[in-house]
């Protein structure tokens, strides 16, 4: 059977990309370079570290805007959520009521365990009706605000405050690339079932075959056609099956290679 013995060579081949006919590549790959993510990230932590400084200093000179320039920059390189806090520290500070009120809540939510958690509800309690707006009730065990000399800065050390956030492990890439080997794997699978089962009914038409020319001279003619002509009916059958099961294993492989490509060569 032609297209059962090509099937055959393509899953084998597929069976090779699987065991390890990629892993040299992709270890090359590896190799080559470093991260660019992770000088990427130590940049921006420094550069943060530096304008985190800055601010500090225009802080305390009652600076606020320059203050809140530099945090703002400093946020977006990190995303540490205490950034926020000083930053609504200042916009308060600087007379801004509605943008600290606004930032303030920004930093409760996304760091509602933070210890300065209170002092932010203390500030947009205050700041509630200074903007116009209907006063809210203080959380249980939560101070009134503190005056604005009191209120110190929450990011008094970078080296313990400022936290880069780490490139995700499951890059859109890596995803993509996971995604493409999984299908090729599932397709591979189906291909090597749909395979087994067919060249099942391909040694059943063969047998069958072998029996209807044993006999031929003792059947009447008319059963025997009927039978020969069912037989023929399977042998198209898995014929067409070898068919689609040859382009199940391209489409595997496919796939797989794909994953490669898309791990090693792009960089997202």
């Amino acid at each position: 059977m032609t297209l059962g013995r090509f099937a055959r060579r393509w899953i084998v081949l597929l069976g090779w990309v699987l065991g390890g006919g990629l892993v040299p590549a992709v270890a090359r790959g590896a190799d080559a370079a470093p991260a660019p993510r992770e000088t990427k990230t130590a940049d921006a932590e420094k550069e943060a570290r530096g304008l985190f400084a800055q601010g500090q200093i225009h802080y305390s000179l009652g600076e606020y805007r320059q203050a809140i320039a530099q945090f703002r920059r400093a946020y977006e390189l990190t995303s540490a959520p205490g950034l926020l806090f000083n930053i609504a520290q200042a916009h308060r500070l600087d007379g801004d009521c509605k943008q600290a009120l606004e930032v303030y809540r920004h930093f409760v939510r996304l760091a509602p365990e933070s210890p300065y958690r209170g002092e932010a509800d203390a500030q947009i309690a205050a700041l509630m009706p200074r903007c116009g707006l209907a006063p809210v009730a203080l959380r249980a065990g939560v101070e009134e605000a503190k005056s604005a000399d009191q209120v110190p800065v929450l990011l008094r050390s970078p080296e313990a405050e400022i936290a880069v956030t780490p490139a995700p492990r499951w890059t859109t890439r890596r995803r993509t690339s996971a995604t493409l080997l999984a299908g090729g794997v599932g397709v591979g699978l189906a291909a090597g079932i749909v395979y087994w089962w067919n060249n099942g009914r391909f040694d059943d038409w063969r047998t069958e075959d072998q029996r209807l020319a044993a006999a031929m001279a003792g059947t009447p003619t008319n059963v025997w056609l009927a039978a020969q002509q069912r037989n023929d009916s399977l042998l198209q059958s898995v014929q067409r099956v070898d068919k689609i099961d040859l382009a199940l294993a391209g489409l595997s492989l496919a796939a797989v290679l794909a994953s490669a490509v898309t791990l090693v060569i792009f960089d997202r």
